[in-house]
């Protein structure tokens, strides 16, 4: 099983778009020729992985995990009234339409997948997650 921080880390890549490159540019063709090659996408922040997870014909498996703060906060939470260097973390946070799609896809059972490892603080994105269920705050 691999699993893998997905992003790509050339300078020429919008810092935003990281992720969705790596899964178009890296991940596919290596799921192609890889097929039995369970992987698990770590910290998916974006509407674009999730889609391709719940979307996946992958023999072997693939699913995503999804931390709390990328369900919480947008990028939005950075400049804030000013710089908040405390909601800065990698990967970075993402926008509106993405943070709600990860809420959806992790308390949606919407397809059974295999079991997924995940550490303490994330979950696969298939599963309602461990979480006690807070109020999103506005910002």
């Amino acid at each position: 099983m691999l699993c893998i921080h997905g992003e790509v880390v050339d300078p020429e890549v919008d810092f935003f778009e990281r992720e969705q490159v790596f899964i178009a540019d890296k991940l596919e063709p290596m799921l192609a020729q890889v097929p039995n090659l369970k992987v698990v996408i770590e910290h998916a922040t974006t509407k674009e992985a999730v889609a391709f997870v719940e979307a996946s014909q992958h023999p072997a498996g693939i699913g995503c995990t999804i931390t709390p703060q990328h369900m919480l906060y947008t990028r939005n939470a950075l400049f804030n009234k000013g710089l908040n260097p405390h909601f800065f973390c990698l990967p970075i946070l993402k926008r509106e339409e993405d943070r709600l799609e990860l809420l959806r896809a992790g308390a949606s059972p919407a397809r059974p997948t295999p079991p997924l490892p995940a550490s303490s603080c994330l979950f696969p994105v298939h599963s309602p997650p461990p979480l006690v269920r807070v109020p999103v705050p506005s910002v």
